[in-house]
């Protein structure tokens, strides 16, 4: 019973017991202990609770620098939200799904974020967009880009270190000749 409440908990993966039944061969010496697929995933304390599985939610992109909270999911660890994110504001959702969370980043670790942009078309605007974005030391993952008439409006998938980065970013993008208006994309719900 123990140990399918700390699966259902996400205290245990079910990675975890599979490997204690069935262990991993012996990785030869000389090569690095990481393995690929935990790089750049960041570790989020969870109410002082480690080895929990948890995922940042893709509706509203938290980085760090936000205010987070953590929703516990049905079969898949902790969600991380931020917390004015529409999906964890509604009635529907009882107070004891609802976690604390702190950030405990890396420096050098990226995360996607989207940024919508609103802007008057003109030649080599798309180039001016990126140059800002680049400028700021971000990365460009995506770019969804569509022109009717004289606007342009795209959404830009930024990779950045936290909330400042984030908002460096933006500024920038508000500086471009032509911009309208800039900001970030996400479920968060507005007063």
């Amino acid at each position: 019973e123990h140990l399918l409440f700390a699966i259902g908990s996400g205290a245990i993966s079910s990675q975890q017991v599979f490997n204690k039944i069935y262990p991993p061969e012996p990785e030869p010496p000389g090569l690095p202990r990481k393995h690929a697929a935990l790089k750049g995933i960041p570790e989020i304390k969870v109410q002082g609770i480690g080895n929990i599985v948890v995922r940042l939610a893709k509706c509203c992109q938290p980085v760090p620098g936000d205010e987070i909270v953590g929703l516990v999911t049905r079969g898949h660890g902790i969600s991380i939200h931020r917390s004015s994110c529409s999906n964890v504001l509604r009635d529907d959702i009882p107070e004891e799904r609802l976690m604390r969370v702190n950030w405990d980043t890396d420096k050098d670790q990226t995360f996607p974020t989207q940024v919508r942009v609103v802007c008057e078309d003109r030649k080599n605007l798309l180039a001016d967009v990126a140059r800002a974005i680049s400028d700021e030391g971000a990365n460009i993952s995506s770019a969804d880009v569509h022109s009717e008439g004289i606007i342009s409006a795209g959404t830009f998938t930024v990779e950045v270190r936290n909330r400042k980065h984030l908002e460096a970013v933006i500024r920038a993008i508000g500086k471009v000749r032509g911009v309208r208006s800039v900001a970030r994309s996400g479920g968060v719900q507005t007063e």
